[in-house]
């Protein structure tokens, strides 16, 4: 049986064995917890290839649903900006045809990731300091930083001369640049209860 993956409403993907080998609506709705498949739909078809093959990866979910049922997942774009209700599923298909293939967790991070043009490493300093390889000694702190209006080695502490306020005596000010700083659901399931429910925008469809 083929794999897929259901993404909860709490944003935890689960691997799950589907017990069909083309796409049923029905079918579908009901491995995400859906008593009624009616507004579940698909929403998007990413053409995606990995492991040699070209692959359809569908995204099916609801858009209407009751409050505090909303899915927190952050789809890539461009269903980014749509709000689903209670669990989504994803599936791959071979490309072109409804006919399904396995998706695993693993694969779909990897997808994920392409998806959403890849992930910087925000954490790592290797890119700042290697803009600075080629700049010369004299434009740069003691502590290795660029001079510039902002950095000022421990040194070079600005001084201003007081014209004779105090005494007769020449006295020098030192001001430091530091400043103080700012301080600065239940289960899984999903009545359909027509008063229930809160309807999104048409457009969000």
């Amino acid at each position: 049986m083929p794999k897929a993956i259901v993404i909860e409403k709490n944003t935890n993907k689960k691997e799950v064995n589907l017990n069909i080998e083309t796409i049923n609506i029905e079918k579908l709705s009901q491995i995400c917890g859906f008593r009624k498949h009616s507004d579940f739909e698909n929403h998007i078809i990413w053409e995606t290839e990995f492991e040699e093959n070209v692959y359809d990866i569908y995204l099916f979910g609801k858009t209407t649903g009751r409050a505090n049922t909303e899915n927190k997942y952050d789809f890539p774009p461009p269903v980014d900006n749509i709000l689903f209700f209670g669990n989504c599923l994803l599936i791959a298909c071979f490309n072109g045809t409804d006919v399904i293939s396995d998706l695993t967790i693993k694969q779909w991070d990897k997808i994920y990731e392409h998806l959403f043009g890849g992930f910087e490493d925000l954490g790592s300093e290797t890119s700042s300091e290697d803009e600075l390889e080629n700049v010369p000694d004299e434009l740069k702190t003691e502590e290795g930083y660029l001079k510039d209006d902002f950095v000022v080695d421990d040194n070079d502490a600005l001084s201003i001369e007081l014209d004779g306020s105090c005494d007769d005596s020449d006295e020098t000010l030192l001001i430091s640049d530091n400043e103080s700083d700012e301080e600065t659901d239940d289960d899984n399931e999903i009545e359909l209860n027509e008063e229930a429910y809160i309807y999104t925008d048409d457009e969000n469809k």
